[in-house]
């Protein structure tokens, strides 16, 4: 029926979320797409159910369903994250990655609520992994790029910096604070061009403490090249 509403309600608070992993459902409900994306609906447990989901995500949103697919693709991130694994098998020779449904969301986003939710997540996932490597520096770097690749983690620290940048020039100080916060997080992961802006980004996040609601120096957004500035809402 196409009822955005409706289907949230659905999925949050009824059984559909169990009907969804029959793949003869999801067969049903993608097959008016006009994509053949249908056949990689297989039985096979937590996969195909990922698989399920994911595909019912772009079904909503072809259908301007935009809540829909924004929880579907929630609940992707975290079957992901919850069980360490950073990719999910579309069809063949296409994949998506945990960092690509991540960066899909904060597009879908309309909320600063949302973006600083889906930075969060993102920092929780590259802290799961850290921690499973033991506290061996070699193998966390290893682990991390095992749930999001080097690129992927130098965009989400810049894009994370820029945004929380943003905010403190708009005053909002505890958003920017939490943006900020990931972003430090994120930066001992990252590539030598990014970490080379630690001071910058240790210095914004230390304004997040002043009382003042304007910046007393000259800070800049970063950029990973010259011709591709992020700003805050620059991601789509």
């Amino acid at each position: 029926l196409e009822d955005d509403e409706a289907c949230i309600h659905s999925l949050v608070h009824t059984e559909l979320m169990n009907t969804i992993e029959s793949s003869k459902t999801c067969q049903q409900l993608v097959h008016r797409s006009s994509k053949p994306e249908s056949d990689t609906c297989v039985d096979g447990g937590s996969t195909s159910k990922l698989r399920q989901m994911y595909l019912l995500s772009t079904r909503a949103e072809q259908l301007n369903m935009h809540e829909t697919s924004k929880h579907l693709l929630r609940l992707c991130a975290k079957d992901l994250c919850d069980n360490g694994e950073s990719t999910i098998f579309v069809k063949e020779e296409i994949i998506t990655t945990l960092g690509a449904i991540h960066r899909k969301l904060l597009e879908l986003a309309s909320l600063v609520e949302e973006t600083r939710g889906i930075f969060s997540d993102v920092d929780t996932a590259v802290k799961k992994h850290h921690k499973r490597s033991n506290n061996d520096i070699s193998s966390s770097s290893s682990e991390v790029k095992m749930c999001y690749s080097s690129e992927e983690l130098d965009w989400f620290t810049i894009e994370a910096y820029n945004r929380g940048l943003s905010l403190l020039f708009l005053s909002d100080l505890d958003n920017a604070k939490t943006f900020l916060e990931v972003a430090l997080n994120l930066l001992p992961f990252c590539g030598k061009e990014v970490q080379s802006h630690g001071t910058e980004l240790s210095m914004a996040y230390s304004r997040t403490t002043e009382t003042r609601g304007y910046l007393t120096g000259s800070m800049h957004p970063l950029s990973t090249s010259a011709n591709a500035m992020i700003g805050l809402f620059g991601s789509r």
